[in-house]
């Protein structure tokens, strides 16, 4: 895992308990399909107009993440990312139509790509929002040296941890030891076990 201490402009504390709903399996993806696949030069366009939100609740549907961040200009595409499904040999995409859901997996991630990259600064004001009791964790997808450097100077490595812990569990363990800015756990895409955990 994981975990920041940086401080920062982003907000935090926020509770936002309206955006998550039941009803129909969601798609994995919303927007226009990307064919034919854009060149490095497309590709690093389109990720500097885009932001990671990590940590979000399992419930959450496309149209909900899009009212989350719609506030911060138009949005081209949307798509979440790390669902752990319950039957690999079905694929991904028929899981997450059937809602084939693991129940293991207590959080999923998001990209939220805008049509200007503008909007992308603005958006960070969202990171550390808490959304159904989760702080979601809410990033560029590319960052400046400046800010790597920043990143690796406020981040501890997490070992040896058990491999069903959670974000909130370790900032509920961490927390008296400074404002956290995100926790990032890396799972086994299948049994979404924990792999590593970082804090920063």
């Amino acid at each position: 895992a994981v975990v920041s201490t940086q401080s920062g402009h982003y907000g935090r504390g926020k509770k936002l308990s309206n955006l998550v709903d039941d009803g129909a399996p969601d798609e994995e993806e919303e927007g226009p399909p990307q064919f034919p696949q854009p060149t490095p030069a497309e590709k690093q366009e389109i990720d500097k107009r885009t932001i990671f939100v990590g940590n979000l609740p399992t419930t959450i549907k496309l149209k909900a993440l899009r009212k989350l961040f719609d506030e911060f200009g138009p949005i081209d595409t949307l798509r979440f990312r790390s669902c752990a499904i319950s039957d690999p040999k079905l694929g991904r995409k028929v899981c997450m139509k059937t809602n084939r859901i693991n129940e293991n997996g207590l959080s999923k991630n998001g990209y939220v790509v805008f049509k200007n990259a503008d909007s992308v600064t603005n958006a960070l004001a969202k990171n550390g929002t808490v959304l159904e009791d989760r702080h979601i964790r809410v990033d560029k997808l590319i960052k400046s040296r400046d800010e790597t450097k920043q990143e690796s100077t406020c981040s501890i490595f997490l070992g040896n941890l058990p491999f069903s812990v959670d974000e909130e569990d370790v900032r509920a363990a961490f927390g008296e030891c400074g404002e956290i800015d995100y926790v990032r756990i890396t799972r086994d895409k299948v049994t979404v076990w924990v792999s590593a955990a970082f804090f920063m």
